[in-house]
């Protein structure tokens, strides 16, 4: 996932790969640890690795036998990232914040966009769902706030803000932050779940916690979104979906979305308390820092009074 800040960089690169297929890194661990399930998921020997390790570990990796290994629904709670994977379907949900560094000593955080509990989906291998990236650090202060912006995430806005306040002088620096809570966290072979909250819109002048709650249903490949919001006042919510850029996205009927990618499809179907109007619109991904490419959007709004009924989002293969 390209959660956060990247900027492609490395240091002493001594191969040629996609910034994001971290594979390489594996081919290292294991001839330096001996890892044959290292190997089973590093594609193939790199380079790299005998820059790193010596001139033998060619040798090495080759004497490794590759042993299978089912990689299963994982927590990193200090970060504020959850995994749920079965197979080839895979959900990464992020409820991070603002990192210590920036003066925040109760944060349990690692990077800094306005995107908690925002999540990105695979389903199959396919990614479909997917965070839009960085694009650029200081040329241009415009496209810097909006891909940190909240909208830019796969999560809920609320009239139109940011979870934290964009500062506009300081483009890696904020006004003011909300903080990720964690409640609730469940893997077995059955189901995952998590269940997690923010404050960054207790800063409104009708404040609005956000509750979100996801469920994975392994058999069936399913997942449940349930959003709840705790607070006063009428509101205006806006939930965006980015999808990658070879996802194709039509509305049926005004109630369904169908989702498809390389022959396999998605569904996703929105029970709401409110009335909602849904749209397809035209957005940005950046796999790459500089660049960026056209892809779809799939933006849900309503106007609600808080506190509210729960928003419930389930996305399934077709």
């Amino acid at each position: 996932p390209v959660i956060g800040d990247q900027d492609d960089g490395r240091f002493l690169p001594f191969g040629v790969h996609d910034n994001s297929d971290h594979r390489y890194l594996l081919s290292i661990g294991a001839v330096l640890f001996g890892r044959p399930d290292f190997k089973s998921v590093s594609d193939e020997f790199r380079n790299d690795a005998f820059f790193y390790a010596g001139s033998k570990t060619k040798q090495i990796y080759q004497g490794l036998i590759k042993e299978k290994r089912v990689y299963e629904s994982k927590a990193f709670k200090d970060a504020g990232f959850f995994i749920m994977k079965n197979n080839l379907d895979y959900m990464f949900i992020n409820n991070s914040g603002i990192p210590k560094y920036f003066d925040y000593p109760e944060s349990k955080a690692s990077h800094t966009h306005a995107d908690m509990l925002s999540f990105e989906l695979a389903v199959n291998g396919e990614d479909f769902i997917v965070d839009p990236g960085t694009y650029q650090y200081t040329g241009s202060r415009e496209s810097r706030n909006l891909f940190r912006s909240t909208k830019m995430h796969n999560t809920v806005s609320i009239d139109k803000t940011n979870q934290h306040r964009l500062s506009n002088k300081n483009m890696f620096a904020y006004e003011t932050v909300g903080f990720p809570n964690h409640h609730k966290w469940e893997t077995n072979p059955e189901y995952d779940l998590y269940e997690g909250s923010h404050t960054g819109y207790l800063k409104l002048p009708e404040p609005v916690e956000h509750f979100r709650k996801f469920i994975f249903h392994k058999q069936f490949s399913k997942w449940e979104i349930v959003d709840k919001f705790e607070g006063s006042g009428i509101h205006h919510l806006e939930w965006n979906l980015h999808f990658d850029s070879d996802v194709d996205i039509r509305i049926v009927d005004g109630q369904k979305v169908i989702g498809l990618k390389n022959n396999i499809s998605i569904e996703i179907l929105f029970g709401f308390p409110v009335e909602f109007a849904m749209a397809v619109n035209t957005g940005f991904v950046s796999k790459s820092f500089g660049s960026k490419i056209e892809a779809q959007v799939l933006t849900i709004s309503a106007d609600t009074k808080i506190p509210s009924d729960t928003f419930r989002t389930e996305i399934g293969r077709k």
